[in-house]
């Protein structure tokens, strides 16, 4: 990952999200949507949610539904199901 690149997430009232710097959409469904971002990737929980946009051109997603949370899970940080947690 280059060092001058940023991303952008914004909640609101957890009815809506929009981020950018994203490079595909991994799976979805009404309870979550897995985005693989330039950070790695971005799993948002909900309930209802539905993608309202995407723009692949702009590296953007707009998200909709009821959000309850996000995760990252930097790709650099895999574990496996028994490694040592620090």
């Amino acid at each position: 990952m280059e060092g001058n690149k940023k991303q952008s997430l914004i909640i609101s009232s957890r009815e809506s999200l929009n981020c950018d710097a994203v490079r595909d959409v991994e799976e979805f469904s009404e309870e979550y949507v897995i985005i693989n971002t330039d950070y790695g990737k971005l799993s948002i929980e909900g309930e209802n949610l539905r993608i309202k946009e995407l723009n692949e051109k702009e590296c953007k997603i707009s998200i909709i539904g009821k959000i309850s949370g996000l995760f990252f899970r930097d790709e650099s940080e895999k574990q496996g199901f028994f490694k040592r947690r620090k």
